[in-house]
């Protein structure tokens, strides 16, 4: 499975109408994390190191703060719960990072 590429959709937020995500994941294993909250100002940059541990992706930034994980899948990251879990129920699919 390829992982390289840049991932986007919009994950929910309590907030705001949703979050715009980006996720570029590197050959070297060096990722950038772009997140945008709509109707708010502001955007956020997370870089730093990945490890991919079968389908898992474990993301490191340099900044220290905590970043989510995810799990490879066709052309598709799934964006995880705090347990590291599949997020399942009505709003799913809307944890779902596509491949450009």
């Amino acid at each position: 499975m390829q992982f390289a590429g840049i991932y986007k959709g919009t994950i929910p937020a309590a907030s705001s109408p949703g979050i715009n995500v980006k996720l570029t994941l590197n050959t070297d294993y060096t990722f950038e994390l772009v997140s945008e909250y709509i109707d708010r100002e502001g955007i956020f940059i997370n870089t730093g190191r990945f490890k991919l541990d079968g389908d898992f992706i474990t993301l490191n930034p340099r900044n220290g703060n905590s970043s989510p994980n995810y799990k490879l899948g066709d052309n598709q990251v799934y964006h995880l719960d705090i347990e590291g879990n599949i997020i399942t129920g009505n709003l799913a699919d809307l944890y779902i990072l596509k491949k450009e």
